[in-house]
């Protein structure tokens, strides 16, 4: 992850914190950011990281500036994530990095959501945090600002099947708490909802990060169709 900032986004780096290894493999491209480095012990570098067993380098990388909700403008095709109190920071991290691989570049967190920045959720987005743009906001507020451009969508244990929903683009997906799902107030004001089915084996429901990756390739899947 921090050669991935040197490499890809150099602008946010203030400053490094890496062993002797680190720096001489990367020193041409550490060089180029004319930022603090110091050169650390694995003691040190233990003491630094709040990891068990962290790797060769940290970063202290600047975070982007908020940006608000009506900067998102509708295209062909074009998908937003909306994420409704989602509290666990692994599935966050998860949630992020899917997002990155199935193109989507907006992310918007509700009120009680856990924080982007947190250092789980870094660490388990693998980076792809550095590529979502994130944006703050309770639905009513998103609702309000996007409903005459944007369709919206959440997933729920009933609606329709996701596997055959043929999505109206530009739109909005929304997924719910882990133990809560999508609250009733939102439920209540999307397009429509829709169901990943499963065998009726017993499980009440899927993780969050799992169901949101289906869905995103179903969505992936129109956005194909859409585009032609």
């Amino acid at each position: 992850m921090c050669y991935e900032i040197l490499k890809f986004f150099p602008g946010r780096l203030v400053s490094l914190f890496c062993l002797k290894d680190f720096y001489e493999k990367y020193k041409d491209d550490i060089d180029k950011t004319h930022v603090r480095v110091e050169i650390i012990t694995e003691k040190q570098l233990k003491g630094l990281s709040a990891m068990k067993s962290p790797n060769a380098a940290i970063a202290i990388v600047q975070i982007p500036d908020k940006k608000d909700i009506k900067d998102i403008e509708p295209s062909p095709g074009k998908a937003v994530l909306f994420l409704d109190r989602i509290q666990d920071p692994g599935n966050m991290g998860t949630i992020i990095r899917t997002c990155d691989w199935f193109g989507i570049k907006d992310v918007i967190v509700s009120p009680g959501t856990v924080d982007i920045y947190n250092p789980k959720v870094v660490q388990a987005s693998m980076g792809s945090v550095m590529r979502i743009q994130v944006y703050e906001g309770d639905f009513q507020h998103v609702r309000n600002t996007l409903k005459n451009t944007f369709s919206f969508y959440a997933t729920l244990l009933e609606g329709s099947n996701v596997f055959e929903e043929r999505f109206d683009f530009p739109m909005v997906l929304v997924v719910g708490n882990e133990s809560k799902g999508v609250s009733g107030v939102i439920a209540d004001n999307v397009d429509k909802h829709i169901t990943i089915p499963g065998k009726n084996t017993g499980s009440d429901s899927l993780n969050v990060a799992v169901a949101t990756g289906i869905t995103l390739s179903c969505i992936m899947k129109e956005q194909s169709k859409s585009l032609g």
